[in-house]
């Protein structure tokens, strides 16, 4: 029973506790429903928001596309409203131009009508004029022919007396300075100078008496007592000339001077009575001063001076005129408050000057052309558009040829304005570049040359841009400011292309001639200037090349020749000067070369800055020129000292200088101070290939040869690459070549000197560099010019 009670108990139990379970279950399930019920609520509620938002951004997105659709359709209505105002504009301009050219048309046709009825009227006595003038002009030629050969003959007279003269005059220097020495006790030098004496004239009576003193001192006993002199330095120097002046001068010297002031009576006479049996032959002398601003702008001035270099320029293409170079008048223009009486010196009868001004997208000219009596020839003012501002330097230049009377001459002008650019913004970049031209530095040359670029930019087509371009690429690369090859290669392009465009751009054929010179093509180069000068007869710039040319060439006769003509057309270029005196020096005549020289530090910005440089390089040289200019350059020196102190350049050109005029005691000075300043230069700056260079040179002025060559060397190896440190090297090489002591010449070192400035000239061939007195022993032993050429 009980068993059965608990069996009862136990499913009563059971049953619970399945109830229990079940109605658990059911709960939970109830609860479970509940909150998947309420979280179906929410996730419902969630989508619902998310549709809104979506809902809303659609909304937005088409609201934004029927924005954008608007601005599009607004731009697009804009563009075609633009392009039709462009559209318009262009018509405009068409029809202004085309009416502009229809009166130019209209003048140009009544002036030839006029032409042409008084041509009419004097036919008849023109056709009896031409037979008397051919009769007239058979008899002239033959006339003129036989008095140039008398002249021919008179100059070759006075060129042989010249050097007569001037071998005197340097044997009689030597001899002053072989007699100073001498009186001094200085048995060696003066043997020395009265050695190059008697190479120039072996049988000079003085020279021989001298040295026979001399043998007779060398052979006297040695413990005769002597003023104590300064330690001798190893480099070569050109002692100078005692400033003492004989009272009695050598019958032969005078013989010889009266006989050149007598050809010279002769010759101005023959050559008097040319000039007025060919007076009507002359060409028209004009300058064209720049153009001053109306309203004192900047802006006006820069265009005023760049529209008259375009003026120039058309009158070199004439050969009817001789128009003084642009380069000159800006010198004359910046030394000078009157250039006019300047040109009025030099010969040049007319001068064009005016003002300009702009407004309202207009030129305003007032030109006058006055000649050099004060006489007033021309005076007019008239106006541009400036889009039209082209066309302003011919239309001068044929105002001027009508009021000289000279149009019928002017057959080698060009008769219209060649291909030059009608695009307004490509002419003033161009003009902006051309009006730095005659003052360029590093800086600016590289801002002139970004003009002309921008200038193509504009207008690809315009071949005097890329002409200029052209020319200033090889301007930098011969004065150092770009030694990369790729300018030169840039540069053929652009003259290669503008003659494409233009066949008869002058500037390009000149470029092309002076990139032949540098690639030793002297046949072709030579062909190039030829066809430069065929469309520039009258530009100073293709004769310098020629210059050049012909020096390359060795052809020293020729390269005198076009000295003249350039110095002719432009006879105050700075450059031109400058690069004359240094041929002169390195052809053997440095006393000719002074003259250029000399003219150029009459328009130098900073003579002393010329006096320091080109002049002391070539004074050091000659004995005689030492004698009259060794006290400028000294005190330029001092005053370049003055205002700065650690210029170890100046202060190394300044002990050069003591050092061969035969102040060794003061050199050695500058020399040891300028050693200590540059050694502690560079422990601040070790890399710096210029100072370890001149320190180079200073210690080989010291006679530190072993210590000098180091510091050369490492100048190298810092700069492999800088130019003008190859130069510098080869200087101290080449100083270092002779001994004065033993009179004999180091070969290995003058190879290495030899070698080092061919690789300096390879890479570029500096003229300032190759001038430097540095260069003398090589220059006194005839080894220059085998590195040159």
């Amino acid at each position: 029973m009980s068993d059965q009670d608990d069996r009862q108990r136990s499913e009563e139990l059971q049953r619970k506790a399945e109830d229990m379970k079940r109605r658990a279950f059911e709960e939970e399930a109830r609860r479970l429903e509940r909150e998947i019920e309420g979280r179906a609520r929410e996730m419902a509620k969630q989508r619902m928001s998310q549709d809104l938002l979506e809902h809303r951004k659609n909304l937005e997105e088409l609201e934004n596309q029927k924005v954008r659709a608007e601005q599009m359709r607004k731009a697009q209505e804009d563009e075609v409203q633009r392009v039709l105002d462009s559209e318009k504009s262009k018509r405009q301009e068409a029809r202004i131009k085309k009416e502009l050219e229809q009166k130019r048309l209209e003048q140009e046709e009544k002036r030839r009508e006029e032409e042409r009825k008084m041509q009419e009227e004097i036919t008849r006595q023109k056709s009896e004029e031409d037979r008397l003038r051919r009769e007239e002009e058979k008899r002239r030629k033959d006339e003129s022919e036989k008095k140039r050969l008398e002249l021919d003959t008179l100059r070759r007279e006075q060129e042989r007396l010249r050097r007569e003269v001037e071998k005197h005059e340097r044997v009689e220097a030597l001899l002053k300075t072989a007699q100073h020495f001498y009186t001094a006790g200085d048995i060696e030098h003066a043997a020395i100078e009265v050695a190059k004496a008697l190479v120039n004239d072996p049988t000079n009576p003085d020279a021989l008496l001298l040295e026979q003193k001399i043998k007779d001192s060398q052979g006297t006993e040695k413990s005769k007592v002597v003023e104590e002199k300064p330690v001798e330095s190893k480099t070569q120097a050109i002692p100078a000339a005692t400033p003492s002046i004989e009272k009695k001068k050598s019958r032969t010297i005078k013989f010889l001077v009266y006989a050149i002031i007598a050809g010279l009576i002769i010759l101005s006479t023959i050559v008097i009575v040319q000039y007025k049996k060919k007076m009507f032959t002359t060409p028209v002398g004009i300058a064209v001063l720049p153009l001053s601003s109306a309203t004192n702008s900047l802006e006006e001035t820069i265009l005023g001076s760049a529209l008259s270099h375009e003026i120039v320029a058309e009158f070199e293409r004439s050969k009817p005129y001789l128009p003084l170079g642009y380069a000159s008048i800006y010198r004359l223009s910046t030394v000078g408050s009157r250039p006019e009486e300047a040109v009025f010196r030099l010969g040049y009868p007319y001068v064009l000057q005016g003002t300009i001004g702009e407004s309202n997208d207009k030129i305003f000219l007032r030109l006058k052309l006055v000649d050099s009596s004060g006489d007033l020839l021309w005076e007019d003012d008239y106006s541009k558009p400036a889009d039209f501002i082209h066309e302003i330097p011919h239309e001068t230049y044929r105002h001027i040829i009508e009021v000289l009377r000279s149009a019928s001459d002017g057959s080698s002008a060009r008769a219209d304005m060649g291909h030059r650019t009608v695009n307004k913004d490509a002419y003033l970049f161009y003009l902006r570049g051309i009006e730095m031209l005659p003052r360029l530095t590093a800086q600016s040359s590289l801002n002139a040359l970004e003009l002309f670029n921008q200038s193509i930019q504009q207008d690809g087509l315009f071949p005097d841009a890329r002409a200029q371009a052209a020319e200033l690429l090889i301007e930098r690369f011969e004065q150092g400011w770009d030694t990369s090859l790729t300018g030169l290669t840039q540069a053929r392009m652009m003259a290669e292309t503008a003659l494409k465009i233009d066949p008869t751009n002058g500037t390009a054929y000149c470029a092309l001639g002076d990139l032949a010179i540098h690639d030793h093509k002297y046949a072709q180069a030579q062909q190039q200037l030829d066809s430069a000068l065929t469309y520039l007869p009258r530009s100073g710039e293709v004769y310098l090349s020629r210059a050049m040319l012909f020096f390359r060439m060795k052809k020293y006769n020729e390269v005198v020749d076009a000295m003249a003509h350039a110095y002719e057309l432009d006879p105050r270029n700075l450059e031109m000067l400058r690069t004359f005196g240094y041929l002169h020096q390195l052809m053997g005549t440095p006393r000719q070369g002074i003259v250029y020289h000399e003219r150029a530090l009459s328009v130098a910005e900073d003579s002393t800055a010329y006096l320091i440089g080109p002049i002391a390089d070539i004074v050091v040289i000659d004995a005689g020129l030492s004698l009259s200019y060794s006290d400028r350059v000294i005190q330029a020196c001092q005053h370049q000292l003055s205002v700065d102190s650690t210029d170890y350049a100046t202060m190394y050109r300044l002990a050069r200088l003591l050092q061969v005029t035969g102040n060794s005691t003061h050199a050695t000075t500058i020399l040891n101070r300028l050693q200590n300043m540059l050694q502690k230069k560079i422990q601040q700056t070790p890399k710096d290939g210029k100072m370890l260079a001149y320190l180079g040179l200073t210690l080989t002025r010291l006679g530190q040869f072993p210590e000098a060559t180091g510091f050369a060397e490492r100048a190298l190896a810092v700069a492999p690459h800088d130019i003008e440190l190859k130069f510098m090297v080869a200087q101290i090489y080449s100083l270092q070549m002779y001994s004065s002591k033993s009179k004999t010449i180091d070969e290995k070192k003058k190879t290495t000197a030899i070698q080092i400035l061919r690789t300096a000239i390879a890479s570029g061939y500096r003229l300032d560099l190759l001038t430097s007195a540095d260069f003398f022993n090589l220059y006194e032993h005839g080894d220059l010019n085998s590195a040159m050429y």
